[in-house]
């Protein structure tokens, strides 16, 4: 009885990581970016490279309501079923909102469960 648990635990956490390693992480980028666009978010001139597990962002530009706000120079998520971790580095606010935000922001780690 224990053994059939234990196999069947083992295939469950073989699939789960072949479909982590395999699903098409870009397309899921451009999902998201639609869904960001319907809230006035764009970002634009991104290049996305996939790492295995998760996916790379650089050289990017955050556009909020149409008003550049945000260089991106690099954000890594990790996406792992139940878990996704974001981290960025090097995030420079436009002049446009220097006034009512700090200028940049040199970390960014956010980890939803």
């Amino acid at each position: 009885m224990i053994r059939k648990l234990l196999k069947g635990l083992l295939w469950l956490f073989i699939t789960l990581g072949l479909i982590t390693v395999f699903i098409p992480k870009k397309e899921l980028w451009y999902l998201g970016e639609q869904q960001l666009a319907l809230r006035g978010i764009n970002i634009s001139g991104e290049k996305l490279s996939d790492d295995g597990v998760g996916f790379r962002i650089e050289s990017g530009k955050l556009f909020y309501q149409g008003l550049p706000a945000l260089n991106i120079r690099q954000v890594q998520l990790l996406m792992l079923p139940g878990f996704v971790m974001v981290r960025g580095s090097d995030l420079q606010i436009d002049e446009a909102f220097k006034d009512f935000v700090p200028p940049g922001i040199e970390l960014l780690d956010a980890r939803i469960l």
